[in-house]
């Protein structure tokens, strides 16, 4: 009977796990994303930040830049007039725009990644190759670069097909949002 009743919890939580994950970004959620994320630019280039945001490059996990930056920037003064810009475009829950951003995020650099794979590992092979001739603070610099880097390309190989589909069909508009020339 016990046994039964773990079964049956594990497969809640794995069918609940799944449909989570099964959650595709759509065409919309990607324009409602940018359309708030250009807000959200705007609004940071006319503000004066008593206290700016606080970003940890060492500690930053690529694959949640967005987040992270919601999570640092909770209780700081500027956090209500974020959430009321974020709202003011649809999002009742900041958190979700986080989350659709990081999402966004990897699957435009794994779009990157796939199309010039050969040439960013040829890339990274060099730079560490030309490391061991460097000063230790510049290697030791570099290293978390590098380091940066690798992250980088194991979260973007993670990246669901379904994501980087719906980013690459919205790429010029991300593009715009992103200010790439």
């Amino acid at each position: 009977m016990r046994s039964a009743r773990l079964f049956g919890f594990c497969l809640l939580y794995l069918f609940s796990s799944l449909s989570f994950a099964g959650e595709t970004l759509s065409d919309a959620d990607i324009k409602k994303w940018a359309t708030a994320y250009q807000a959200v630019v705007e609004w940071s280039e006319k503000t004066e930040f008593k206290n700016p945001p606080k970003i940890n490059k060492e500690n930053m996990d690529i694959s949640k830049v967005y987040s992270q930056m919601l999570e640092t920037s909770k209780g700081e003064d500027f956090y209500k007039d974020l959430a009321a810009i974020l709202k003011k475009n649809g999002y009742s829950d900041e958190q979700l725009w986080g989350q659709q951003g990081d999402r966004i995020l990897m699957a435009f650099m794994a779009n990157e990644m796939d199309t010039s794979k050969v040439d960013i590992q040829k890339q990274l092979q060099e730079a560490k190759n030309m490391m061991k001739d460097l000063p230790p603070e510049q290697r030791a610099m570099m290293e978390g670069m590098l380091k940066q880097s690798t992250q980088a390309m194991e979260s973007a190989s993670g990246v669901p097909d379904s994501d980087k589909a719906a980013v690459k069909r919205n790429r010029a508009l991300l593009e715009k949002a992103f200010d790439i020339k």
